[in-house]
């Protein structure tokens, strides 16, 4: 791998051709352009793992463990598009895999690129420990969500809610917004400038110390999941 501190010009150009050309019989015709632009992609992912494995531990983890594969499952999917028209990554222990709350990173050339962070689609033991340890101990959450870094980059907490309180907890609880969500995501968009500028890695590590309190706040919260695993 080289080293990569912006995306690729090929990724982003390949990219913008599949979602013009989104058929199996276009992406067969470029595969090499694929492999180019995957190879690409790979190694700027392998200068995150290594920026970022000093303040989250990742092991031995690997680009190619934290990337998506480009080909979609349509077998239950209205869209049957074949293949996703962007590249992404999951950045944390076990990268695709992990069971920690993790780092993310999408590139999508059309306004919908972004990094993030945070815990989505979870069992229903994971909200479990979400929602009390919020209940128990909301003020490191509540106070790192008003710190003028998270405020930049995010702004609030993201996710579906349910529309009336969990079993166990009041309608009048003082956090009950914070506890009736389904997921807790902090994203921060990135527009194609950000992306392919020389300083973009760096950009991305600023951002994601600026999520890793919230990141803590999460994993303390599942830890409990964690060991009965």
């Amino acid at each position: 791998m080289f080293f990569m501190k912006a995306i690729s010009p090929n990724t982003i150009h390949f990219l913008k051709n599949l979602s013009e050309n989104n058929n199996r019989e276009w992406y067969h015709a470029h595969k090499d352009e694929y492999q180019q632009a995957r190879h690409d992609f790979e190694a700027f992912i392998e200068q995150v793992l290594q920026e970022v494995t000093p303040f989250y531990s990742l092991g031995m983890l690997r680009a190619k463990d934290c990337i998506y594969r480009q080909q979609r499952d349509i077998r239950f999917s209205h869209d049957k598009t074949p293949y996703t028209t962007h590249m992404s990554a999951l950045i944390g222990p076990g990268g695709k895999k992990t069971t920690q709350v993790p780092f993310y990173l999408r590139i999508k050339p059309d306004g919908l690129s972004m990094l993030g962070a945070g815990a989505w689609e979870g069992a229903a033991r994971q909200l479990h420990l979400i929602r009390q340890e919020i209940d128990y101990n909301p003020t490191p959450l509540k106070a790192l969500i008003s710190q003028p870094d998270f405020q930049q980059y995010f702004g609030t907490i993201q996710g579906v809610s349910l529309k009336r309180p969990p079993k166990g907890y009041a309608a009048d609880h003082p956090d009950i917004d914070l506890i009736k969500m389904k997921e807790w995501y902090i994203s921060h968009t990135l527009t194609e400038t950000m992306y392919q500028a020389n300083d973009f890695l760096d950009y991305v590590i600023t951002v994601f110390r600026s999520a890793k309190p919230f990141v803590n706040y999460m994993n303390r919260a599942l830890e409990e999941e964690v060991s009965l695993s």
